[in-house]
Formats: C-alpha cells, sequence, structure tokens
C-alpha cells in the first residue's frame, strides 16, 4: 500500500493507492496527528478545521468527532445490512459501538438507507469524554469494495440538538456511500 493522499487542511483523504477517497463534511478537516492513514486498516479522526489550526476554515454545523475505519478489501464485506441491527444490539456488538469497549450502550434507533448502508444511533450510559456527548452515531457501508465503519461524536452542548448533529452524520454516510 502506498502512502494515502491527504490534502492538508482538508477534510479529503484518498486511501488504498487512490481505490478510494473519503471526504467529511463542511467544516471537519483531517487530523493527520490523530489518524493511522497508513495502516493496513486505516482509521481517519475528523475534527473541527479551526479546531486543528485552519483559522480560515469555516466552523462546522455542530462540533464533534467523526471517525471512518476501513477495512482491506480482502476482509468480509457489509452484504446484509439486516442483519447488523441484531449484531449491534448483541453483547459483542453493542463493545463495538462504545468508546471504550467496557462501556453500556442504549440503541435509540437504527435502520437502513436508500442509498445503501446501515445507521444506528446509540447512547453509552456512562460518559466517559468529557468534550462529547454520549451519544454515539454509528454507519456501515461498502465504499469500492471496502468495508468502512463510520461514527460521528457529537460534543457536549450539542445533546438538545439532535436534527443537526443527525444531518451531520447523514451527509458524512453519504458522501462516502456514492463513491
Amino acid at each position: 500500500m502506498t502512502v494515502p493522499s491527504v490534502e492538508q487542511g482538508s477534510g479529503r483523504v484518498a486511501l488504498f493507492d487512490g481505490a478510494i477517497s473519503l471526504s467529511a463534511p463542511s467544516g471537519y478537516c483531517l487530523d493527520t496527528a490523530s489518524s493511522q492513514t497508513d495502516a493496513r486498516t486505516p482509521v481517519l479522526i475528523f475534527a473541527s478545521c479551526q479546531g486543528l489550526g485552519f483559522d480560515a476554515a469555516k466552523s462546522p454545523a455542530v462540533r464533534g468527532i467523526l471517525t471512518a475505519t476501513v477495512m482491506p478489501k480482502e476482509a468480509e464485506s457489509v452484504h446484509d445490512l439486516t442483519s447488523m441491527d441484531d449484531f449491534f444490539r448483541s453483547d459483542r456488538g453493542g463493545r463495538l459501538i462504545a468508546r471504550r469497549m467496557s462501556n453500556p450502550v442504549e440503541i435509540h434507533d437504527s435502520g437502513s438507507a436508500r442509498s445503501g448502508y446501515y445507521w444506528l444511533l446509540a447512547e453509552e450510559t456512562q460518559n466517559t469524554d468529557p468534550g462529547l456527548s454520549s451519544w454515539i452515531w454509528l454507519g456501515m457501508t461498502t465504499i469500492s469494495g471496502h468495508t468502512a465503519a463510520l461514527k460521528f461524536y457529537p460534543a457536549s452542548g450539542f445533546e438538545g440538538d439532535e436534527a443537526a448533529s443527525e444531518q451531520v452524520f447523514h451527509q458524512f454516510m453519504r458522501r462516502n456511500t456514492r463513491k
């Protein structure tokens, strides 16, 4: 695998020799210091561009952290989106939703979007990150044959604005499912 293509101060990154590209919603940039873009299973972290020091950037609609974990092409793909709900409602699946694997989560809503991805909204019942709310948006999709898990962790203080958080999350999913 070659070094990924990352545009400094951008919410865009190309992975797996350019086979796929990911992009974050407006106001979010790739945190190159925290992301593992050259790993066999890349983990990307997007944060507020302004928070990362790009002062001229537009502020995001809802502050928070977006993540994307992309599996190598030979890894098992997401084919049956309907079975995702059963899996994530299991103990094992719930541990994968939480920020800390030992934290219990409660799933409040889930579904499959017409554009081809599974999503859910969960809440950690033990908040461990003071800067983030207890809410977690998770989506599963396939991008050019690569299984990807995309998450959105809204910042503290956005708990009362679920509609705006939902919009940011689904925009993130739609931008990366249509590839």
